[in-house]
């Protein structure tokens, strides 16, 4: 008789994801031209714009179905027809001054940065326009302890931006909403993640290498040699 399984508890903690961006940030955009990670342990594309910091509210990702129900001549619901499907992602960016950040916002024909110098800050110049966003590809990196996690979106647009406020005991900061588009395979987002669960023990490093005992006993009598002759010349001085 096979014996029972162990019970496991009713909720494996392993599973839970509470994520949050590295020290070196969570967002970066990057050019369209430019070949997305398809893991999420190699290197960002060195392309890659970060946008800076983001609040506590992290990001949300969303896909809202379009779903019509059709009925038989009881009235029963017999058929749901998807008529359209649209993903979106929301993020509230907290560097209200960042050029990087303002020319993914607003493009980059009209955004302008003047350097600083000995008489002025850096100016930064930007040009509202009736023309719609740029569309971008989207890199958004998050860990929870060792789990790594990332999302590579190929098209993006900007489609909202909250009000923006500037007024004394509140950030500004632009609260920015984006339309998600297909690729050329018709896919809108592409996830990976790393659990926190790998099996192996990195191995100590081992010098392996050897030093022949002849080429040892040479270098000794050399720095003997050596040593004596300075002995020498020291006492020749007295």
């Amino acid at each position: 008789m096979t014996a029972p399984a162990a019970p496991t508890a009713h909720t494996l903690s392993k599973n839970t994801f509470v994520g949050k961006p590295s020290v070196t940030g969570g967002i970066y955009l990057v050019p369209q031209t430019v070949a997305l990670p398809t893991d999420a342990l190699s290197d960002r594309p060195t392309e890659c714009i970060r946008l800076g910091g983001v609040s506590e509210d992290g990001y949300t990702y969303m896909s809202e179905r379009t779903v019509e129900k059709r009925k038989d001549w009881n009235g029963q619901v017999v058929r749901s027809l998807q008529t359209s499907m649209d993903d979106m992602f929301e993020i509230t960016f907290i560097e209200f001054l960042n050029p990087e950040l303002l020319a993914a916002l607003y493009g980059t024909d009209n955004v302008t940065v003047t350097p600083a110098d000995t008489t002025n800050g850096t100016q930064i110049a930007v040009r509202h326009s009736v023309e719609m966003p740029e569309h971008g590809a989207y890199i958004i990196d998050t860990v929870d302890g060792k789990t790594k996690r990332r999302r590579c979106i190929p098209d993006a647009q900007l489609e909202t931006l909250d009000p923006i406020v500037e007024k004394p005991g509140e950030w500004s900061v632009y609260k920015a909403k984006y339309s998600i588009f297909p690729d050329s395979q018709g896919y809108t987002s592409y996830v990976y993640t790393v659990l926190n669960d790998a099996t192996g023990t990195v191995p100590l490093k081992v010098d392996t290498a050897t030093v022949d005992p002849a080429v040892a006993d040479a270098k000794a009598e050399a720095n003997k040699a050596a040593a004596q002759e300075a002995a020498d010349a020291k006492a020749s001085t007295k």
